[in-house]
This record gives structure tokens, C-alpha cells and sequence, in this order.
């Protein structure tokens, strides 16, 4: 398996893995249920998350594009970044551990508080509540709910109330187990292997980029200057030959030192850059005797 296709399949399953995290998240958030659990649907810590994960999500798309177009920048940014919110996510699983806590202690008071505070009115909320969770609310809430209940008007009398805080808990945490799997179980472990074990393939995949750019670069100088001489070394076919030649006849030499030179990418490989070299040289000779030929039958011309 190449490296590129390493990089294609791992950034494919951190976006699919992200989109779902997105999805589960959403939906739970969205929940008429969630009403009742005493986390702010938008709170600050949670909304930054998701929103790192969607900007996740984004960038594993740049790095597929920046892939297949040879965008090699787009690539290494994308993934420096997504390395670097290796760090936000452990910073927020004790950020949820603290807000998760507090939720659990505080269920049964909340449910009371949302209730007398007057601008406040979820009483149809409890009707999805019985009907999902199978539980009736306490009897501060039919106190003052009776009149709006529907399922739960005569499945839940005021003398035969029980608590529903425990129930709420366990909708809670069955919600946010699939978003800490999601985030933390299988998110988290891919980022890491992305960025230790991937590091050398973005290495030499951003190598093979600038090696092919830097030959495609040299043939265009070749044409601007020449005369068709390598005409026939256009096609993309004819360019992967050539690197295979040059690597197959360097490979017989004795093993040197590899020195770069200044004015080159350090990515590029020495004998290829000598290979390029050498035609210039054999290109300038070849056109140096013409010149000379030429004026040498016009000087015999005149005479």
C-alpha cells in the first residue's frame, strides 16, 4: 500500500468519524429531553468543542483534495493542526468529567427550578418523557403541569408520582456514551496514530511532489530554450520512466554522502538533480559546436 493511500484512508475515517460524532452530538442537544438536564444547550466549553470538531472535519476534506491536486502545503498544515487538537481533547475530557458530574448531582433540583421560575414552561416536555423513558414526573411538576399533560394526565396522579430524575440520568448517560466512544475512543487514538506513524509518509509523499514538480519545472526551461530536443520526455508516462532510469543507474554507484545544494529543495534527491544537470551540460555543448560550426562556414563564406 503506498503512502498516499494511507493518508487517503486515514483522513477518510477521522471525517466519517467526525461526522458522526457531529450527528450524535446534534441530535442529543437538540433532544426535548435535554430540557430537563441542568447543562446549558449552549454552553461555551461545548459549542468550542464541537465546533474544533467540525473545523476537524473540514480539514480532513482539504487533505484529501490537497492529495490528489498535489497541494502538498495544504496537506502538512492540515495535519499539524489536527495534530494540535490532540491537545484540546484532553484538556476537555476533565472539562465533561466536571460537567457530567454536576449534571448527575444536580438533576432533581433542576427539574424543580425550571418549574418556579415563571418565564419558564416545559410542562409538554414531560408528555415525550413518559413516552420514551416510561417514568411520570415528580409531584411538584403535575402540581403544576396537570392541566397541560396529555399521555401523563391519567397515568400519573399526584399521589402516584415517582421520580423521574433517576431515568434522566440514565438517558444521559447512554447519550454521551456514544459521544465519548466517538470522541474518545476511536477519534482520539486515530489522531495519534496520524501523527506519529503518518509523519514520515507526509515526508516522502511531499518529497515525490517536489521531485516531480522540480523535473516538470526543468523540461519546461528545456522547451523555453531548446529545440524540441525533449519533446518526447512530455507525457506523465515517459517523466516516471525516466526518474525509474536515473534511480536504477545511481543505484550501482558506491554509496556517497548526500549533499544538497542551496538553490535546490531540500526534498529532491541528489541524482536527480544531477541527472537534470548533466542535460544542461550535454544540451550546451551540443549547442555550443553548432555554433561554432556555423560561424566557422560563414567566415569561409565571406572569404
Amino acid at each position: 500500500m503506498s503512502k498516499s493511500t494511507w493518508l487517503y484512508a486515514s483522513h477518510t475515517l477521522l471525517f466519517v468519524m467526525e461526522v458522526v460524532l457531529l450527528v450524535v452530538g446534534v441530535m442529543m442537544f437538540m433532544d426535548p429531553i435535554f430540557k430537563l438536564i441542568p447543562i446549558p444547550r449552549y454552553n461555551p466549553y461545548i459549542v468550542s468543542y464541537f465546533t474544533v470538531n467540525l473545523i476537524q472535519a473540514i480539514l480532513c476534506i482539504c487533505v484529501v483534495i490537497g492529495l490528489y491536486r498535489s497541494y502538498i502545503n495544504i496537506v502538512t498544515y492540515s495535519h499539524y493542526v489536527i495534530c494540535f487538537t490532540i491537545l484540546i481533547d484532553a484538556i476537555m475530557m476533565f472539562i465533561f468529567s466536571a460537567i457530567m458530574s454536576n449534571a448527575h448531582l444536580r438533576m432533581q433540583e433542576h427539574i424543580i427550578e425550571i418549574y418556579t421560575d415563571p418565564n419558564i414552561f416545559h410542562c409538554s416536555i414531560w408528555d415525550d418523557v413518559y413516552e420514551k423513558l416510561h417514568c411520570c414526573p415528580p409531584a411538584q411538576v403535575i402540581r403544576i403541569c396537570q392541566d397541560a399533560f396529555n399521555i401523563t394526565r391519567t397515568d400519573c396522579p399526584i399521589d402516584h408520582s415517582n421520580d423521574c430524575s433517576v431515568h434522566l440520568r440514565k438517558w444521559l448517560h447512554s447519550n454521551t456514551e456514544w459521544l465519548g466512544i466517538c470522541a474518545f475512543c476511536v477519534i482520539v487514538p486515530l489522531k495519534l496514530f496520524m501523527c506519529c506513524a503518518l509523519r514520515k509518509d507526509i515526508e516522502e509523499v511531499e518529497a515525490e511532489i517536489e521531485e516531480q514538480a522540480y523535473f516538470g519545472q526543468m523540461i519546461t526551461e528545456y522547451n523555453r530554450h531548446g529545440d524540441g530536443y525533449i519533446d518526447s520526455y512530455k507525457s506523465e508516462n515517459n517523466l516516471t520512466r525516466i526518474v525509474k532510469e536515473v534511480k536504477q543507474i545511481n543505484a550501482a554507484r558506491e554509496t556517497r554522502n548526500a549533499r544538497t545544494s542551496s538553490q535546490y529543495s531540500p526534498f529532491l534527491k541528489q541524482e536527480v538533480i544531477e541527472e537534470v544537470e548533466n542535460e544542461f551540460t550535454v544540451r550546451g555543448d551540443e549547442l555550443r559546436e553548432q555554433l561554432q560550426h556555423a560561424m566557422a562556414a560563414h567566415s569561409l563564406s565571406e572569404h
